[in-house]
C-alpha cells in the first residue's frame, strides 16, 4: 500500500515536471521568435497558435469570457486564473447557429485551450507574422506606448475597484445569471456585426468632410503628438488607470457618462458615449469602443479633450473589460 502511494506521489511529481517543463518550452520559443522578427520560425514552435480563419468573429467574445476568468493574469501571480474547460466554452458561443458545424466547434475548442495555455502569448494569438506585420505599421511612438504599457500592468495592483466612489443607485443592476454567464446578456456575433452598417469607402468620405475645422484641428494634433512623442507617459498612466479602475466581473453596464455626447467633437468617441447614455446593449457598447480602440488619433484627442471626458472615458473601456 505504501509503496503505491509513494508510486502515485511520484507519478504526480514527474507529471508536474513534464508541465513545467512544457511551459517553459512555449515561453523560451516565444522569446526567441520576438528577438527575430526577421526570421519566422512556425515549424519549431511547439504550441503553434490555433487560427480562427473564418471564425475570427468569435476573438473578442472568447477573450472577454476568458478575462472574466481572470486571463491573461500574467501580472497577478497571487491570484491564478480560473481555468474553463474549452469545449463546453465552445459550444456556449456556438449556441444553435446551423452555421456553425462541429468542426468548427472543435476549432473554438482548440483556440480556447491555446489561450489558456499560452498566457503571455495572446498579442500574437493570430500568428507572429501577422503580430510583426501590425506592429511594423505602427508609429514607433505608439510602440514604446504599448510596451510601458504591458510594463504597467505588472506592477498594478491586483485589487481592482471602480473609479467613482458616488453611489451607483441609479446604475441598473445585472441579474445573477448574467454574471454567470456574460454570454447571456451578451449578442452573438452574427447580431453583433447588424448592429453596425460596415463603413464604405464613400460613407468615409463623406464623414470626413462633414467634420468642422476644429476637430481636423483636434485630430491633425493628435496624430502629430502620437508620430513625435506618443505621449508614451500619458499613455502608460491611462492603461494603468483603465486596468486600476476594472470592476471584478466584467463586461458591466458602465456609469451614465457626464460628458454630453451629443457635441462631443471627436465622431467615434462620440458614438461611444451615445451608446453609454442612452443605455444601449453591452455588445453594442463593445463594438462602437473597439472602433475607439482602433483608430489610435481619435482616442488621444478624445482622451486629451478634457478632464471630465477623460473619466468618463478611462471608466467606460474599465467596466466593458476592454485596455489601451
Amino acid at each position: 500500500m505504501m509503496y503505491s502511494e509513494s508510486g502515485q506521489q511520484a507519478q504526480g511529481k514527474k507529471s508536474s515536471q513534464q508541465l513545467s517543463k512544457a511551459e517553459a518550452g512555449r515561453r523560451a520559443f516565444h522569446r526567441q521568435q520576438i528577438q527575430n522578427p526577421e526570421i519566422l520560425m512556425p515549424d519549431l514552435d511547439p504550441d503553434e497558435p490555433v487560427l480562427l480563419g473564418k471564425l475570427q468573429r468569435f476573438d473578442e467574445l472568447i477573450c472577454t469570457r476568458l478575462r472574466m476568468l481572470g486571463y491573461p493574469g500574467t501580472g497577478n501571480g497571487d491570484r491564478p486564473p480560473q481555468s474553463c474547460r474549452p469545449m463546453v466554452l465552445a459550444r456556449k458561443l456556438a449556441g444553435n447557429s446551423p452555421s456553425i458545424s462541429q468542426a468548427d466547434i472543435a476549432v473554438l475548442a482548440d483556440r480556447i485551450g491555446w489561450l489558456q495555455r499560452n498566457c503571455f502569448r495572446w498579442p500574437v494569438r493570430n500568428g507572429y507574422a501577422e503580430y510583426f506585420a501590425r506592429r511594423d505599421d505602427k508609429p514607433l511612438s505608439e510602440r514604446s506606448a504599448k510596451i510601458n504599457g504591458g510594463v504597467a500592468s505588472d506592477v498594478a495592483p491586483p485589487e481592482r475597484r471602480n473609479a467613482s466612489s458616488q453611489p451607483k443607485d441609479s446604475q441598473p443592476e445585472l441579474p445573477n445569471a448574467a454574471i454567470d454567464d456574460a454570454f447571456a446578456m451578451i449578442k452573438k456575433p452574427d447580431e453583433l456585426g447588424a448592429a453596425d452598417p460596415p463603413i464604405t469607402a464613400s460613407a468615409s468620405a463623406v464623414s470626413a468632410s462633414e467634420r468642422s475645422p476644429v476637430q481636423e484641428t483636434n485630430l491633425a494634433s493628435a496624430r502629430v503628438s502620437l508620430g513625435v512623442s506618443g505621449g508614451g507617459s500619458d499613455w502608460t498612466l491611462w492603461a494603468a488607470e483603465v486596468r486600476r479602475r476594472r470592476p471584478e466581473t466584467v463586461p458591466q453596464m458602465p456609469q451614465r457618462p457626464k460628458t454630453f455626447g451629443k457635441e462631443f467633437p471627436i465622431p467615434k468617441a462620440k458614438a461611444l458615449l451615445v451608446a453609454v447614455a442612452l443605455e444601449k446593449p453591452i455588445a453594442e457598447q463593445v463594438s462602437k469602443a473597439q472602433a475607439l480602440l482602433e483608430d489610435r488619433a481619435e482616442l488621444y484627442a478624445a482622451l486629451k479633450h478634457g478632464n471630465q471626458a477623460r473619466e468618463d472615458l478611462l471608466n467606460i473601456l474599465a467596466c466593458l473589460g476592454l485596455e489601451l
